[in-house]
C-alpha cells in the first residue's frame, strides 16, 4: 500500500479511490432539498404565528432559535417589509 501511495505522490496521473461520486452527489442534493423544504416550512409557520399575534420571544422559545434568527426569518418571509423593523415589532405599522 505504501508503494502505491509513493507512486501516486510522484505521478501526474489521477488516481481513483473507488467511490461513485454521482450517487454521493445525488444524496447530497436530496439532503439539501429536504433541508430547504424544512426551513421553508418553519419560516411559514413562524410567519403564520406572528400574523396571529404570537410574541417574538414566544416564537423564539418554541422554535429553539435565538430571537435574532426568528426576526431574520420573519423579515425574509414578509411581503411588505422592506427594511428591518424595530425590536418587538413583527409587522410594519399601517395607517387606515
Amino acid at each position: 500500500m505504501d508503494q502505491v501511495f509513493d507512486a501516486a505522490a510522484t505521478s501526474d496521473e489521477e488516481i481513483g479511490i473507488g467511490v461513485d461520486v454521482a450517487s454521493v452527489d445525488g444524496a447530497l442534493e436530496s439532503a439539501r432539498w429536504g433541508l430547504d423544504q424544512a426551513v421553508a416550512a418553519l419560516n411559514a409557520e413562524l410567519r403564520t404565528a406572528a400574523d396571529s399575534g404570537v410574541p417574538l420571544t414566544d416564537l423564539a422559545e418554541a422554535s429553539g432559535l435565538p430571537p435574532c434568527q426568528v426576526r431574520t426569518a420573519l423579515d425574509a418571509t414578509s411581503e411588505t417589509t422592506t427594511g428591518a423593523l424595530p425590536a418587538g415589532q413583527l409587522r410594519p405599522e399601517t395607517t387606515p
